[in-house]
């Protein structure tokens, strides 16, 4: 029986880079995003910061 832990790690490690490639693709088409991830023992915390568009 494998241990559920590698699981979860494995679907943790997808779900990150998931966003990570989000936010790549959301960069690459000239959107100005911020991101910081920080890792702690418990959770991954990513913030994304949008700079919201002033209306003319």
């Amino acid at each position: 029986m494998k241990p559920k832990r590698q699981a979860i790690s494995r679907d943790v490690r997808i779900a990150v880079n998931t966003i990570k490639q989000s936010i790549t693709m959301v960069k690459d088409n000239g959107m100005d995003l911020q991101m910081e991830e920080e890792e702690s023992d418990d959770y991954y915390q990513i913030t994304i910061q949008i700079p919201k568009q002033k209306a003319k």
